[in-house]
């Protein structure tokens, strides 16, 4: 017989190049980048979000090849736990994901992103600008004395076995400035206000999504 456990959520953590994390900033700052609002696509309680149509083609291919070789290790694992033989995807067969949507946020004190999932496949969060340090959150006088404090934090949510509810924070803070997060887009996910700071924080998230070639069944990308 053989007993099988609940998994968290698989995600993919890595930092930008120095070069590419100090373009992004410029760019950010572009008047192309400020045009667009983008509240209406977003679930975000944030009043400036916005559609990011002027980035750097060598971000672009970065942030494009994590999101490939995270959505070819998360297909594995799906399949692995339907024991199902990888002979549809072998190592070489040539995955590419295409950016489907790209924007920023401006996130004030006290806004949030409540609990929601996102189109396509793949999803990531850049975190570009973050005004405060963890430990002033946690300290803050509305969550010091919680046995649940979460001032600010990242948070994934999922279902164990027994269908409970768990979260799993990811401990945001001026060290994840030029960090990315790439996780799978149906993936529930929140992010929490902050007190301690009356500047912005700053991120860039976008959504991925495969393209199909019906003439030779393989996947292509634009």
């Amino acid at each position: 017989m053989n007993f099988f456990y609940p998994e968290k959520p698989l995600y993919l953590e890595c930092n930008l190049p120095e070069d590419l994390f100090e373009q992004l900033k410029k760019d950010i700052d572009s008047e192309e980048n400020s045009k667009i609002p983008w509240n209406m696509q977003l679930a975000g309680n944030i009043a400036n979000e916005y559609a990011m149509i002027h980035a750097n083609l060598k971000f672009i291919e970065f942030i494009e090849n994590k999101a490939t070789q995270f959505f070819k290790k998360d297909r594995e694992i799906v399949l692995s736990k339907d024991n199902k033989k990888i002979l549809d995807e072998p190592n070489d067969y040539d995955i590419k994901l295409t950016l489907e949507s790209l924007w920023i946020n401006k996130q004030k004190k006290y806004e949030f992103n409540p609990i929601h999932s996102h189109s396509g496949l793949v999803s990531f969060v850049c975190w570009v600008k973050i005004p405060y340090n963890l430990e002033d959150e946690m300290n803050s006088n509305n969550c010091k004395k919680s046995n649940m404090p979460r001032n600010s934090l990242f948070e994934f949510i999922h279902t164990d076995l027994h269908g409970s509810i768990r979260e799993q924070p990811i401990m945001v803070d001026k060290s994840y400035e030029g960090k990315c997060l790439f996780f799978n887009s149906q993936t529930l996910h929140q992010v929490y206000p902050f007190y301690t700071s009356d500047d912005y924080r700053i991120s860039i998230s976008g959504n991925f999504e495969i393209i199909e070639n019906k003439k030779t069944n393989k996947i292509s990308y634009s």
